[in-house]
């Protein structure tokens, strides 16, 4: 699947790559909440930080309690 795929170029540093599978998998299913969890810390390491407050607030919303300490310690 893609949210494996992007866990897996995540483990082999291409941040571009596990952005684009953990994006994918999140187009294909609205709710995989980890996907938006990952996204958002990948964003973060790529310097990106409004991108990745918007995935862990989103993530939040969808009861992620690792995006929720995420997004309230990084996005004020």
């Amino acid at each position: 699947t893609h949210f494996r795929l992007g866990s897996a170029y995540e483990k082999t540093n291409n941040l571009d790559g596990a952005v684009q599978n953990f994006s994918r998998a999140v187009e294909l299913n609205p709710n995989t909440v980890q996907a938006y969890t990952n996204r958002g810390v990948l964003y973060e390491r790529q310097g990106k930080k409004d991108l990745a407050c918007k995935d862990w607030q989103l993530a939040c919303k969808l009861n992620d309690k690792g995006a929720c300490q995420y997004a309230e310690k990084d996005c004020r």
